[in-house]
């Protein structure tokens, strides 16, 4: 894992590194272009974690209204699901309308990885170039509301 860090950790490998197919809470799936260029948030969750399932319902409104100050900001579902079923009933019924991993790729896989998400939820903040704003995203949106992230340059 070491090595896996330090070659994804120039910002060239970013794109790389956050992958290039996401799913949408309808089912459809679109490509790196929806990602290109945004500050992202990786939301690394499981539907059979308590904490994960009261903080994504706050995420989920601190995104809908974020996402309204700034357009250019995404999150990523990164789901530690133990199967497919049970990742699709979290993702559609209880995530805000952003992004996820399709269920147990590898994109999501490195991302973990790269992430160093040792607990759940966890909530890792890029940059647009991949540069490691704060990996305490979680603190963040539980203690600000969206107009106040936004209006301190928190994210």
């Amino acid at each position: 894992h070491l090595f896996f860090l330090a070659a994804v950790s120039k910002m060239s490998d970013w794109p790389t590194l956050l992958g290039n197919k996401f799913l949408k809470k309808d089912g459809s799936v679109v490509g790196a272009e929806a990602v290109e260029g945004k500050t992202i948030a990786v939301f690394c969750s499981s539907m059979g974690c308590p904490p994960c399932r009261v903080f994504t319902p706050i995420l989920a409104k601190f995104y809908e209204e974020y996402k309204q100050l700034d357009p250019g900001f995404e999150v990523i579902f990164c789901s530690s699901d133990k199967d497919e079923t049970s990742f699709l009933e979290y993702f559609k019924g209880h995530h805000g309308d952003y992004l996820a991993y399709e269920f147990e790729s590898d994109a999501c896989k490195k991302m973990q990885v790269h992430v160093s998400a040792t607990g759940i939820p966890c909530l890792a903040i890029y940059d647009k170039t991949g540069k490691l704003l704060t990996k305490k995203g979680r603190a963040i949106v539980q203690e600000n509301t969206a107009k106040s992230a936004f209006e301190s340059k928190l994210i």
